[in-house]
């Protein structure tokens, strides 16, 4: 009989997931493994298995690339819990499961769960990544970086019963010393397989491409550049498009790429592929904000099918800006914000805005700015949350050394960790000014009259009813919800980089 691989995407909060007493206790796990409270300050938060985009729901590309490189003698299945329930009568092989910060009491509940029917558990993703000695403690093997150049080896040694606790996909983060947990050379991203996407028990609205990896800034709060050790990798274009061509015509794609105007030469040639071979995609994009003034840049986006791009502002506070590291922003200068929207809007695409709020530069008044400058700039998206120190990064060092941190009972304080929780003592504020902020301005922009003001705008913008509908998907569905109800199951873009998976 042919071996079968289980591969999850674990929901946010524990106990929302499979059949079971061990796996419905709607709690998440204490730092001793035992059930804790979830939420701000104690209060328990109402779940459901929604995405973090609302309506706008999001394929799990990674688990796809683990799927691709695994040999075809296997069976695979995919189940995301973000969408779907965590079937109680699957008997797996083997169990492989990703995870984020928020995500990772969950994890180790669902790892728990086959551990102790006798089912070996890898645990990959960003958590732990950056995280492995904890990680370790709850799995049978870490792995740590991408799947390309040491998953088929995982495989491999679990045919030959010879598994190992740790595998090294070229993670920067590790910190082993010994040579031979680490692959023994940088994965070029060359001949990547296609994500095996039949692996899905459901279809997505949103699909994900990577057209490349890795970024070359160092953000205090980012995730990315500490696993990446700063490294930018580029796909060749054609394989690319390649790509782009199997997916399906009619849903948009998001580029996973956290800056795709890093390489501008390759960015061009990418986009101006996707225009000459005629594949009509609408997509998004992540960018720095300088793209706003490259005229032949936004061309080659609006041509090829570009929709909207996605600008990590962070914030109108330049103190702010200086803490995050936010070189590129400075450069600009927050008076140039509304032009750099302006050029962008001119050209027919939608801007989404991130915005974190908590730096130590940000004060009560924070918030109302933010919202009057989304509404006078005519932002299409905006996406806000919580400066959120995730284990691993410089912030979170920052401020454990400063004893600013309020939960560090690990691993059951992560679900607190949620980018709407205040889990560090803000310097200008009460953390509880600070949840009450946020949920103020996400208010403000996200209520029905406004949003129907903001989705026409767009479509004036755009002129793309499709992009409209979207912004008005994630406006009300996503960022609303997500904040004010507290119903999403899945990471946001805020802060950026703790998207990789």
């Amino acid at each position: 009989m042919a071996p079968t691989l289980l591969l999850i995407n674990p929901a946010m909060a524990a106990g929302t997931g499979a059949h079971g007493p061990s796996l419905r206790s709607g709690r998440s796990l204490a730092d001793d493994g035992s059930p804790a409270e979830t939420g701000p300050r104690g209060r328990r938060h109402k779940r459901r298995l929604v995405h973090a985009g609302g309506a706008i729901s999001m394929e799990p590309l990674a688990l796809a690339y683990v799927a691709a490189l695994t040999p075809p003698h296997w069976q695979v299945r995919i189940v995301d819990e973000v969408a779907e329930e965590l079937p109680d009568d699957l008997e797996p092989d083997l169990v492989a499961l990703t995870s984020l910060t928020i995500t990772v009491p969950r994890a180790y509940e669902i790892a728990r769960h086959y551990r102790q029917q006798g089912v070996p558990v890898v645990l990959g993703g960003v958590h732990a990544t950056l995280v492995p000695d904890e990680a370790q403690q709850y799995v049978d093997v870490v792995y740590q970086g991408e799947a390309e150049s040491s998953w088929p080896a995982l495989v491999a040694d679990f045919e030959g019963g010879r598994l190992k606790p740790r595998y090294n996909g070229g993670a920067t983060s590790s910190g082993e010393k010994d040579p031979s947990l680490r692959s023994e050379r940088g994965y070029q991203l060359r001949n990547l397989p296609v994500p095996r996407r039949s692996a899905y028990g459901r279809s997505y609205l949103l699909q994900l491409v990577s057209a490349s990896r890795g970024c070359v800034y160092r953000c205090e709060f980012c995730t990315l550049w500490k696993m990446e050790g700063g490294r930018y990798r580029v796909r060749p274009p054609l394989e690319v498009v390649d790509e782009l061509a199997t997916t399906a015509r009619r849903r948009p794609v998001l580029f996973t790429d956290e800056n795709v105007f890093v390489d501008r030469e390759w960015a061009l040639a990418l986009f101006r592929e996707i225009a000459r071979r005629g594949i009509r995609r609408s997509f998004a994009v992540q960018a720095s904000l300088d793209v706003a003034g490259d005229d032949e840049m936004l061309v080659a986006l609006k041509e090829s099918g570009c929709m909207t791009v996605l600008v990590g502002l962070e914030s109108l506070n330049e103190e702010s800006l200086r803490a995050m590291r936010k070189g590129v922003n400075l450069r600009i200068g927050v008076d140039h914000y509304a032009e750099s929207i302006r050029r962008l809007h001119d050209r027919g695409l939608a801007v989404s805005g991130t915005f974190i709020f908590g730096y130590d530069g940000d004060g009560p008044d924070t918030f109302r700015r933010t919202v009057d400058f989304v509404l006078e700039t005519g932002l299409d998206i905006a996406h806000f949350g919580l400066l959120t120190p995730i284990p691993g990064t410089d912030l979170y060092d920052r401020l454990a050394r400063e004893d600013r941190l309020l939960y560090t009972h690990f691993p059951g304080d992560y679900s607190r960790y949620d980018l709407r929780t205040a889990v560090f003592r803000p310097a200008r504020m009460t953390p509880e000014q600070l949840e009450e902020g946020l949920a103020s301005a996400a208010q403000a922009v996200g209520s029905v009259g406004v949003i129907v003001r903001r989705t026409w705008r767009t479509w004036r913008a755009t002129g793309s009813l499709l992009m409209a509908a979207l912004a008005l998907g994630w406006n009300r569905t996503g960022l609303y919800r997500r904040i004010l109800d507290g119903t999403s199951q899945q990471a946001t873009t805020l802060p950026r980089g703790e998207q990789t998976t």
